[in-house]
């Protein structure tokens, strides 16, 4: 059991330094041709291509590999979510709920999803398997949950629990244990979005603030145990949202209102330095980024000899 548990160790920690190599893809939503769509894009903002076209359809998540998008649409008459190949193909309903489903989420090694649902007349966190079985309720408490996303090494998931009106961040097992807020600041101020860095030792997320009528949005930083907070934006008139890491953690993609124009993809330097427009869409929104590296952990795990890593760990 111990070797197997190594060899497990050994081998995802191969496949996510392989992955970091490259900037890989970035999937966002957008409304530039008229209704909300998928798109994806190079890292760089280039090669941008429609991807969805059926229906109102929007919170894509890219798969490590950058070949599978998770998302949700109303086309049907109800939010349930969705996967589709990056080329348009293969589309296929997941879910199949008279409730909302939303916000997908995939696991690091492509084999799962995460999501939130009102299934059960609150919002909770589910995961379920990449083809839509096996749908488990993970949260079941009272209070607000949404907006989940993955551990690197997809045991826990960080989520955002909203209870008398402060949106706080926790952090939970995958099987609904260990459930312990990293926050605390309770009503007047609200983080959202939270996303964990590939090594596991920081997590970027949303804050929004309020002074009177006017709400600001920023993107902050902290450790995991929920110390050494950083505000990366700290802008007073633009707002910074819906933060993500790229594959090798040296960079944050965002959306950005600068100057009351659209909404835009952004990127910048894991300190906050160095900003870029990756869209540059004065037309319509450009928003929800997920980015995802080249190359897909199940494959390459799969693709490594068992018995040879067996060997030289003995």
């Amino acid at each position: 059991m111990y070797r197997k548990s190594l060899l497990l160790t050994m081998l995802l920690s191969l496949a996510t330094q392989v992955t970091a190599q490259g900037n890989g893809s970035i999937a966002f939503q957008s409304g530039r041709d008229g209704s909300k769509n998928v798109y994806v894009m190079a890292a760089d903002g280039s090669g941008v291509t429609k991807v969805t076209s059926e229906g109102a359809n929007e919170a894509p998540s890219l798969a490590a590999g950058g070949h599978k998008i998770a998302f949700v649409s109303s086309r049907d008459g109800n939010r349930e979510i969705y996967t589709v190949n990056t080329d348009g193909t293969n589309e296929t309903r997941l879910t199949d709920n008279a409730a909302r489903d939303e916000n997908p989420v995939w696991s690091p090694d492509g084999t799962k999803i995460a999501f939130w649902s009102r299934r059960e007349s609150n919002n909770d966190i589910y995961v379920m398997n990449a083809d839509g079985s096996n749908q488990t309720r993970v949260t079941t408490d009272s209070a607000w949950d949404g907006f989940p996303t993955w551990s690197p090494d997809a045991t826990q998931l960080l989520y955002i629990g909203d209870v008398s009106g402060g949106a706080d961040i926790h952090i939970v097992n995958v099987d609904g244990s260990g459930d312990t807020n990293l926050t605390n600041n309770g009503s007047g101020w609200n983080e959202t979005h939270a996303s964990w860095s590939p090594d596991g030792s920081r997590i970027a997320f949303e804050v929004k603030t309020r002074s009177g009528f006017d709400e600001n949005y920023d993107i902050w930083m902290m450790n995991t145990d929920g110390t050494n907070r950083v505000n990366l934006t700290k802008t007073s008139t633009d707002s910074e949202a819906v933060p993500v890491w790229s594959p090798d953690g040296t960079q944050i993609a965002f959306l950005a209102t600068v100057g009351g124009g659209a909404p835009n993809i952004w990127t910048m330097n894991a300190d906050g330095s160095n900003r870029q427009n990756l869209t540059n869409n004065d037309l319509a929104e450009d928003s929800w980024p997920s980015w995802a590296g080249d190359v897909d952990l199940t494959t390459l795990i799969q693709s490594i000899s068992w018995g040879r890593v067996k060997t030289s760990v003995r």
